[in-house]
């Protein structure tokens, strides 16, 4: 497991039942259960601040040699930059100024500033007065996000957190105890395909149930923690 200091903003664990089942998670990770790659490492996240809320747990599974590929002008990439970046990866298709003009609502002198900084950080690919994302392999090195949410009870607000942060992971789970485990909360999850259960005892974690997968990236707080994380490596 890396440590890694990055500059999200995050909020100071409460003492209680949960953090001791969060600590008592983090204890008994084994990286090898959730991958067999042995060249990625896992980075954890706790009480980071992910858009407006602030996951438990965010393990990142990452691998460090796709920062071979890393220019230092990502660190002075902007969080619009980040978003026209997003949006041109979904889109996936070659986009004039004009475009990105009608479709995202920027003026063209902002767009023009937004392109040159991408194009300079080595993330787009200009073709004429055409912009296209570079090979999304080369820009996104991180292979898993995977959300966790711990609850000794009030589960059910454990899932709706669990169905947010679903919307930038590859995997969201909501962490129990065994003891909390039954049917009512199993039945009540059949219906949230999307989120898995992970279920934790004193000798082990466990999966009672798979998260749905998603591709990542899958928002633009996907890439946030995409750049800081690598901006953070390449300080190092």
């Amino acid at each position: 497991m890396m440590n890694l200091n990055i500059s999200l903003p995050f909020r100071k664990c409460k003492k209680g039942h949960e953090t001791d089942l969060i600590k008592s998670f983090i204890n008994k990770i084994d990286i090898s259960l959730i991958t067999q790659n042995n060249r990625y490492e896992l980075l954890v996240l706790k009480e980071t601040r992910i858009s407006t809320h602030y996951p438990d747990l965010v393990l990142i599974l990452l691998d460090r040699s796709k920062l071979d590929y890393w220019n230092e002008k990502r660190l002075l990439l902007k969080k619009n930059d980040i978003k026209i970046l997003h949006h041109l990866y979904l889109l996936n298709k070659k986009r004039s100024i004009g475009d990105l003009v009608f479709e995202l609502g920027f003026n063209e002198r902002d767009i023009n500033k937004i392109l040159r900084r991408l194009y300079n950080a080595e993330m787009i690919l200009e073709a004429g007065d055409y912009f296209i994302i570079k090979n999304i392999a080369r820009l996104f090195f991180i292979s898993d996000i995977i959300s966790i949410e711990a609850k000794i009870k009030n589960w059910k607000d454990a899932f709706r957190q669990a169905e947010l942060n679903y919307l930038f992971s590859s995997e969201s789970y909501v962490l129990l105890p065994e003891k909390v485990l039954n049917d009512k909360v199993i039945s009540h999850n059949t219906s949230l395909k999307q989120v898995g259960i992970i279920g934790s005892n004193d000798y082990k974690n466990y999966i009672v149930k798979k998260s749905q997968k998603n591709k990542i990236p899958a928002s633009y707080y996907s890439w946030v923690l995409n750049e800081e994380i690598g901006g953070a490596i390449f300080n190092a």
